[in-house]
């Protein structure tokens, strides 16, 4: 005796390759447990692609204690940057942020510029851990 609710949206616009999709389920169970995910992508590449997925659950059980779980993942990378002599620059640049159940707050931050004509790899680590 489950109840499953989803709902799934698509938005594809193809002159600027813009890819939107949201998708959101709500599962019901028979122990009265509540599953609320919402998951949320964004795709725009146009020389530049910009990835932004953004998750979100919320697990409710019979036993009114409460995990939420949000997962929000940035990636933007510019690539192929073509300037002369075969010198490609490579920029990308990753963001994560994780709170879990016990409100620990994980923020890490990897910032890498490769150039490879030079052959220089510039590289930045940062995390951040309340717990």
């Amino acid at each position: 005796m489950s109840v499953l609710i989803s709902c799934n949206m698509s938005i594809l616009i193809s002159y600027m390759s813009i890819l939107v999709s949201c998708n959101m389920s709500i599962l019901i169970s028979y122990n009265m447990s509540i599953l609320i995910s919402c998951n949320m992508s964004v795709l725009i590449s146009d020389n530049m692609s910009i990835l932004i997925s953004y998750n979100m659950s919320v697990l409710i059980p019979y036993n009114m204690s409460i995990l939420i779980s949000y997962n929000m993942y940035i990636l933007i990378s510019y690539m192929s940057i073509l300037i002369s002599d075969n010198m490609s620059v490579l920029i990308s640049y990753n963001m994560s942020i994780l709170i879990s159940s016990n409100m620990s707050i994980l923020i890490s931050c990897n910032m890498s510029k490769l150039i490879s004509y030079m052959s220089i790899l510039i590289s930045c680590n940062m995390s951040i851990q309340n717990g």
